[in-house]
């Protein structure tokens, strides 16, 4: 088994996505980690064979609103672990693949939010689809009702 030495943690902008940022931080300075911080702009175009926005190359001018959230996330949480910011068009669970594969993550931590009922048999969860379309183990941070 080869040494984790890539955390990609997947966030979407909301309150929750702290927790989550968090979380994949812990664990990379245990493991003395780099971290890729991915946000994604969903669209219905796969576009992440193409545009792949790397948030550090991108000059002031260029950076769309989405950039300042990872930029925080950056601050508050690397303390020194190595850090690369992606922002990525496309649709979620394919772009979370493409950029773990391409960037070479080992883990990807990723938040899960709690569906009950009726709702959960209806609407599909990107973290299971994430499941079954990738062999990057996943660790998935629950979420409660009021960090959604």
């Amino acid at each position: 088994m080869e040494l984790i030495s890539k955390i990609l943690i997947a966030v979407d902008g909301s309150a929750s996505s702290e927790k989550i940022v968090e979380y994949g931080y812990n664990m990379a300075r245990q493991i003395h980690a780099r971290v890729g911080i991915l946000m994604v702009e969903d669209s219905d175009i796969n576009l992440a064979d193409t545009l792949v926005e790397y948030v550090n190359s991108l000059n002031k001018d260029q950076q769309p609103v989405e950039s300042d959230f990872l930029y925080k996330m950056k601050s508050m949480f690397a303390k020194g672990t190595p850090t690369e910011l992606f922002l990525v068009k496309g649709p979620v669970r394919d772009v979370i693949f493409d950029t773990a594969t391409a960037w070479g993550a080992q883990i990807i931590v990723a938040g899960i939010h709690h569906q009950t009922g009726i709702s959960r048999f209806f609407v599909s969860s990107t973290a299971d689809d994430l499941l079954h379309s990738t062999n990057i183990p996943i660790i998935l941070v629950p979420l409660s009702k009021t960090e959604q």
